[in-house]
This record gives C-alpha cells, structure tokens and sequence, in this order.
C-alpha cells in the first residue's frame, strides 16, 4: 500500500510541472535560416520558436530549452514539435512554428494567427 501511495504522489509532482499555456500561434517562413538553438530551419520542419522568457542562458546554442518537445493543440488536433529558436515578439505563451506546422494544425497558412494550447516546457 505504501508503494501505491508513493507512486501516486509522484506521479501528482510529475503532473503539476507541466505547465499548459493558451496563446497565439504564427508562422515563419525559415528558408533554411538558423535558429537560436543553432541549428537550420526550414518551412517543412515541425520547429517551435518560443518566447525570450524560456531560455535562461547566454548562450541560446547551449540553452537548456533546445531540443525540448511541445505538444500543441488547435481545433481539437494535437501535435508535436520541438522548440529550437526564439521569437523575439511572442508573450510568454505564444509560439511562432514554421509554415508546415502551422498548416498541419490550422489547415492552412491563411488564418495567419489561432489561438492554441501548448505545453512541454
């Protein structure tokens, strides 16, 4: 019984660290530029750029927030992409994705801008 209760209660602290976000999401067209994770971007990847607020170093190459997966949600589809640029203009909980995420979760391009939920960092 003392191994359910210890399962649970972690599972709870696992929980309670994700924090979900409710934000705007736009699109940027990469062409193949470099991100501030330092790796190339192009419109095909399913890449997140998040607000300044997340990376916590001086060096955005080595910053702990690269690489980190996000789950995303829009009209009821879920997917995921990983965080590896800044963007310079989001709040705290907007995102900027290439132009083939923001198709694959809004269908097109066209909307411009969609509220979603996202989470993951």
């Amino acid at each position: 019984m003392a191994g359910l209760a210890f399962i649970s209660i972690l599972f709870s602290t696992l929980v309670a660290i994700v924090t979900a976000y409710s934000g705007d999401m736009t699109y940027n067209r990469y062409n193949g530029n470099v991100g501030a994770c330092g790796k190339a971007i192009n419109n095909g990847d399913m890449t997140v750029a998040v607000a300044p607020s997340f990376f916590t170093t001086a060096n955005s190459n080595l910053d702990p927030v690269c690489g980190k997966v996000v789950t995303i949600t829009y009209n009821g589809k879920t997917t995921t992409a990983k965080a590896e640029d800044k963007c310079a203009g989001c709040a705290t909980a907007d995102i900027d994705v290439t132009s083939a995420l923001f198709t694959d979760l809004a269908g097109s391009t066209g909307p411009g801008r969609v509220n979603v939920q996202w989470s993951g960092i």
